[in-house]
C-alpha cells in the first residue's frame, strides 16, 4: 500500500532548486520503502513551461521529490532499479495525493516519453564513475 511517512520539509536554495531539510520516507507497492536522506537535491517535475497552467511542477513535491532521487541514484537500497520502476513509483505517489486521473495520466506518459535523456544520462555517469574506480584498483 503506497504511503507518505513522513513530512516533506526542504529548503529553498533558489530558482527551483531545493533540497531535503529532513529525511523523508515513503511506502510504494513497486519498490516498498524509500527513504531519502537529508540534503538530497529536487527540482521538482520538469514540465516544459508551456504545460505550467496544467502541471505546475511543484504540485506533488512528494512524488517528484522520490522520481529525482530514484533517477539520480538508480537504486533502492542497494540494489539497481529500472526507469519503468521509478516511473511507476511516482505514478503511485501522484495517485496517493488524489490527483485528478488525467493529471495522474499526463504525468506518468510525460515521464514514459521523456524521461528517458535524464536516466541515460545518469546511468552513464554511473558508468564512467565505476570504469573510473575499476581502473584505479588494477593500477
Amino acid at each position: 500500500m503506497t504511503d507518505v511517512l513522513t513530512p516533506l520539509r526542504l529548503e529553498y536554495l533558489g530558482g527551483r532548486k531545493f533540497k531535503l531539510h529532513e529525511m523523508f520516507s515513503v511506502i510504494t507497492d513497486v519498490l516498498g520503502r524509500i527513504d531519502i536522506e537529508a540534503d538530497e537535491p529536487t527540482d521538482f517535475n520538469s514540465i516544459p513551461w508551456g504545460l505550467w497552467n496544467i502541471l505546475p511542477p511543484t504540485d506533488y513535491g512528494e512524488a517528484a521529490v522520490v522520481h529525482d532521487t530514484l533517477y539520480y541514484h538508480g537504486k533502492v537500497r542497494g540494489m539497481p532499479i529500472t526507469r519503468l520502476q521509478a516511473d511507476q513509483a511516482h505514478r503511485e505517489l501522484v495517485v496517493w495525493a488524489k490527483a485528478p486521473k488525467v493529471k495522474v495520466w499526463l504525468y506518468y506518459r510525460g515521464l514514459r516519453i521523456g524521461g528517458w535523456v535524464k536516466w541515460r544520462e545518469y546511468r552513464k555517469r554511473d558508468e564512467e564513475e565505476q570504469n573510473g574506480r575499476d581502473s584505479d584498483v588494477s593500477r
